[in-house]
């Protein structure tokens, strides 16, 4: 064989679409790729190519042939074009002018795949981005509600039932209340929030989960299950894969206000390399309804937190992110396709596999409030400290009223000063983590330097998952989150002064 056959051979089997443009613009040769990108396979020879491309690709594609007639020999930026049979996909055009003859050569090559992996790692970047300040803010407004939440505990002592403020406090607190599930969920999307993962048998929690879900969609709408039998376990938090279930058929009642049906499937895929997701045998979970559907531009969107579609009132636009925070922490993803007036479909991939930084078991776990005061230590003395003002004064009041003596301080430096005493006896040492100067991790080995036994409880506004590197250094130290009551920080403080 010679090597010009053996070339032509090789062009008309190559992976990238080849085609040679005669001078009055009809092709005039294809290889196979290209007709499969254009002609479903077709005879491409003696079509024009503008009339195989998508409404305005068609003129851009003229436009590129045009240059490249008057310009023989220059290779041209290539331009992306989508197919008329196929506007879903998106090919990435080049030509060059053969001098002397006429002809243009122009190759092609499908970039459908490649576009879509860099949609997703841009959504994915902004939501990364996102959800770093959504911890931000979460840690923030935590510190503004444990002074909230603290003070109306502390008048509610004040003004018990039957008092005419009683009821007021009472509301505010209601309201406090409302706003830590919020920030709950933003820690959640930030994946600040510690999980406890489990090997779960995918078909049955659905199963388990299907009368809850009925119940949320309501009468008007009817739930179906298409449960895979091979459907492969996952390791994951039972109950935040279940309120994750809760929250897309929440969000699938809210698109069907007339009625509807909402699917549950179940099945199996195997990731090869290439994609964002670790290759590997994934269960996959789809909730597919039959509401009203996003336009794209939304669908983009969609698992932003504060994004919603649901208008300024009845939306608060944060169950989609939590959704999103639990399937990226368990090494999955998801996906929303939708088309306005064509439902919306959420696709989630879970890995099989317990993934990279996710260890089985429990991580240190917050000590139920007790509904009673728990009676202190005689005499014991506490060390309070916290660099947020309002904090530090509700901690001090709270446990002052408990009986406690104590000590205050609002910086790292400060504390170990109050250590340094002479005859100070500390017997506990609540601290905040997050701290200008000295932060919670430094002060805790500067201070156990000094006082090996001292007991410590560290306070943050983030999850014990940002701490989680100080907890596994000191399994001694407790930890309590933010925001806390009178009732959560007095119950902490008597459980860690009552152990040997």
């Amino acid at each position: 064989m010679n090597s010009d056959a053996e070339l032509t051979r090789l062009a008309h089997v190559a992976p990238i679409g080849l085609a040679v443009i005669a001078a009055d613009g009809a092709i005039a040769s294809a290889n196979q790729t290209f007709a499969e990108a254009f002609v479903h396979g077709g005879i491409a020879t003696g079509r024009h190519l503008p009339d195989l491309l998508h409404g305005r690709d068609g003129a851009r594609a003229a436009a590129l042939l045009a240059r490249a007639g008057v310009e023989p020999g220059l290779l041209l930026p290539a331009i992306a074009v989508r197919p008329t049979d196929a506007p879903e996909r998106t090919a990435l055009i080049v030509a060059r002018a053969e001098a002397g003859s006429g002809r243009i050569v122009v190759a092609v090559i499908d970039v459908t795949e490649a576009r879509r992996i860099e949609r997703r790692l841009l959504v994915a970047e902004k939501l990364q981005t996102v959800s770093q300040l959504a911890a931000g803010i979460a840690h923030d407004f935590n510190n503004l509600l444990t002074s909230l939440v603290g003070s109306a505990d502390l008048l509610l002592v004040r003004f018990p039932e039957g008092n005419p403020a009683h009821e007021d406090v009472a509301q505010i607190r209601v309201a406090a209340e409302r706003a830590k599930a919020m920030v709950h969920e933003l820690l959640t999307f930030a994946g600040e929030k510690g999980d406890r993962p489990e090997t779960l048998d995918v078909n049955a929690m659905v199963a388990d989960v299907a009368p809850v879900l009925e119940r949320v969609i309501g009468p008007d709408c009817a739930l179906q299950l298409s449960l895979d039998p091979a459907t492969p376990a996952v390791s994951i938090d039972r109950t935040q894969i279940e309120q994750t279930l809760v929250n897309l058929a929440t969000n699938a009642r809210e698109a069907m206000p007339e009625g509807g049906t909402l699917t549950v499937a179940t099945t199996s895929l195997d990731v090869t390399a290439g994609t964002e997701l670790e290759p590997g045998l994934y269960a996959v979970i789809e909730v597919a309804d039959t509401g009203r559907g996003m336009t794209a531009a939304q669908a983009e969107r969609v698992f932003e937190p504060f994004f919603t579609t649901k208008g300024p009132v009845t939306g608060a636009g944060l169950g989609l992110a939590f959704v999103y925070g639990i399937v990226r922490r368990a090494g999955g993803t998801i996906e929303a396709k939708s088309k306005p007036g064509e439902g919306t479909t959420f696709k989630v991939l879970l890995p099989t596999f317990a993934p990279a930084g996710v260890a089985a078991g429990a991580p240190p776990t917050v000590a139920a409030p007790k509904s009673e005061p728990v009676a202190p230590v005689p005499v014991a003395r506490v060390l309070i400290v916290e660099d947020e003002h309002a904090v530090r004064r509700f901690a001090v009041r709270a446990l002052r009223s408990r009986g406690y003596e104590v000590f205050e301080a609002e910086t790292g430096e400060d504390a170990l000063a109050h250590l340094n005493e002479p005859g100070r006896v500390v017997d506990l040492m609540v601290s905040d983590v997050m701290m200008p100067s000295m932060d919670g991790g430094t002060l805790v080995r500067e201070a156990r330097a000094k006082r090996s036994n001292l007991k410590i409880i560290l306070v943050s506004g983030y999850g014990a998952n940002a701490l989680r590197g100080i907890l596994d250094q000191h399994a001694d130290i407790e930890f309590l989150a933010k925001p806390f009551g009178l009732d959560e920080l007095t119950a902490k403080v008597a459980e860690v002064l009552g152990k040997e």
